[in-house]
C-alpha cells in the first residue's frame, strides 16, 4: 500500500509541483502583461526609450546645480520642494534637449558614467554661483576682524557654519538684492544654455575649466577685500588715532576706550558704504551670468 500510495517513478512528485508551476506561470504572465502595458502607455505617448534616458540625465544635472547653487541649495528648503522643482525644469527642458543614445542604457558603467558626468556639470555651475556669495561674505568677515567681531559668530543658515555678525549681515542683504534683481533667472539660463553647449553625456575636462575657475576665484577674492575696504580702512584710521593718542596720554586705558569707539566707526562706516556695496553687488551679479557661460564653454 506504502508503495501504491508513493510510486517510485515520482509521479506523485511531478503531480504535486504542477500547481506551482501553473501559479509561477501565471505570476510571469501577470507581469509581462504589465510591463507590456507599460510599454504601451509610454509609446502611445511618444515617449520612448531615448526619452526617459534623457529624461533621467536632465533631473540629474539639475539637482546637481540645486545641491551648490545660492537660493536653490539652502540647507531650509525642504528636500521635497528641491525635487519637485529639479523635476519640473527636467520636463520643460526634455522637448528642447537632444536626447542621447539610448544604447547607454544597456552598460551599466556607460550609464553610470553619464550619471557623474551631469552631476559634476550641475555642480561645478553651482559652485562658480555660489563663489559670488562667499566673496561677499568674505569682505564682512574682514570687517568683522577689524572691528572687534570675530569673537561673537553666529550659524550662517546656508552654509551651515559659524560665521561672523557683519559678514551674515551683508550675506543677508545680497541675497535680498539677488531676488529683487532677479539674478536667480541667470543660474536658470545659464542650465538651460548648458544643455546646448554641452549636451547629455558630451561633458569632457579640460585643464582650461580648472584655470577659469581659479581665474574667477582670484577675481572674487579681491572684489570681497573691496567691498569691505571702507570699514577696514575707516578701522584701521581709528586704531592709527588710538596709537597716537595712546603715546600722547599714557594714563589712558586704550583697551577699555578703543573698543566702543572701534565698534561705532565700523558700523557708522557699514551703514553709510550700504550705497557702494548694492553697486558692488549688482557688478558681481551682473558677472554672474557671463562667468557661468565661460565655465560652460571650457567644459565642451
Amino acid at each position: 500500500p506504502a508503495a501504491r500510495r508513493h510510486p517510485p517513478d515520482g509521479r506523485a512528485s511531478v503531480a504535486a509541483l504542477r500547481p506551482c508551476r501553473r501559479a509561477a506561470g501565471a505570476t510571469g504572465a501577470k507581469t509581462g502583461s504589465h510591463v507590456e502595458g507599460i510599454r504601451t502607455a509610454l509609446n502611445f505617448g511618444g515617449i520612448g526609450p531615448a526619452h526617459l534616458l534623457g529624461g533621467i540625465l536632465i533631473f540629474i544635472r539639475v539637482m546637481g546645480i540645486f545641491a551648490a547653487a545660492p537660493i536653490f541649495g539652502h540647507v531650509h528648503l525642504p528636500l521635497q520642494v528641491k525635487l519637485s522643482f529639479a523635476l519640473l525644469i527636467a520636463v520643460v527642458l526634455l522637448p528642447v534637449v537632444h536626447l542621447p543614445d539610448p544604447a547607454i542604457a544597456d552598460n551599466i558603467f556607460m550609464l553610470g558614467g553619464a550619471a557623474v558626468k551631469e552631476a559634476a556639470v550641475g555642480l561645478i555651475l553651482g559652485f562658480t554661483a555660489m563663489l559670488i556669495f562667499v566673496a561677499i561674505q568674505l569682505a564682512g568677515e574682514a570687517a568683522d576682524i577689524q572691528i572687534g567681531f570675530g569673537m561673537a559668530s553666529i550659524v550662517d543658515p546656508l552654509l551651515g557654519t559659524q560665521t561672523a555678525l557683519v559678514g551674515q549681515f551683508q550675506f543677508m542683504v545680497a541675497t535680498l538684492f539677488f531676488l529683487v534683481i532677479n539674478g536667480h533667472h541667470y543660474i536658470l539660463m545659464a542650465l538651460a544654455k548648458s544643455f546646448e553647449l554641452v549636451p547629455l553625456n558630451g561633458f569632457v575636462y579640460h585643464t582650461l575649466l580648472t584655470g577659469r575657475v581659479l581665474q574667477i576665484v582670484s577675481d572674487l577674492f579681491l572684489i570681497g577685500l573691496r567691498l569691505g575696504a571702507p570699514v577696514m580702512l575707516a578701522v584701521f584710521l581709528t586704531d592709527l588715532a588710538l596709537g597716537l593718542l595712546g603715546r600722547t596720554v599714557p594714563q589712558m586705558n586704550l583697551l577699555l576706550v578703543g573698543f566702543p569707539v572701534k565698534i561705532a566707526v565700523g558700523l557708522t562706516m557699514l551703514i553709510a558704504s550700504v550705497p557702494f556695496f548694492m553697486v558692488g553687488c549688482r557688478s558681481l551679479f551682473g558677472d554672474m551670468y557671463r562667468d557661468l557661460m565661460a565655465i560652460v564653454r571650457a567644459m565642451t
